[in-house]
């Protein structure tokens, strides 16, 4: 019996196995769930004012009601603000992170649950400019 006829299947097989396998594996998509049943999949933006904005392949970019929003999952970590959930006071006066936490799955019953969250992946405000001081002492 020659070597090929008795591997040369079994490595077809497994070959077109790991195929199968790497074409299953579903695309790193951040996913938003909504209330009434359907999935939303893209790149959470932000969500700010109570609005969600998605960008999508199919629709660009989608703007939800917050309210209608069940669970979301994301690939990467969001900065999720919610007041109350600051570690480091004087670090959030200065940089403006108040209640910033770093979360990829978001649900009624995660650590900081939906209702709180009061804004995702927005830039802190940074003022610029100077400020004069001056006195006269007598």
């Amino acid at each position: 019996m020659h070597y090929a006829d008795t591997f040369g299947p079994l490595l077809r097989q497994r070959a077109l196995l790991i195929v199968i396998l790497w074409l299953a594996t579903p695309a790193w998509a951040d996913e938003v769930y909504l209330l009434n049943g359907d999935r939303l999949t893209g790149t959470i933006v932000k969500m700010e004012e109570n609005v969600l904005t998605l960008q999508t392949d199919y629709g660009g970019e989608i703007k939800l009601d917050w309210d209608k929003v069940r669970r979301i999952s994301a690939h990467n970590p969001l900065r999720v603000q919610a007041p109350g959930h600051a570690h480091d006071p004087l670090r959030d006066f200065f940089f403006g992170t108040d209640g910033v936490a770093e979360m990829t799955e978001l649900t009624a019953d995660s650590p900081i649950p939906l209702t709180q969250i009061t804004a995702i992946n927005v830039n802190p405000v940074r003022l610029t400019g100077t400020i004069s001081v001056g006195g006269n002492h007598s």
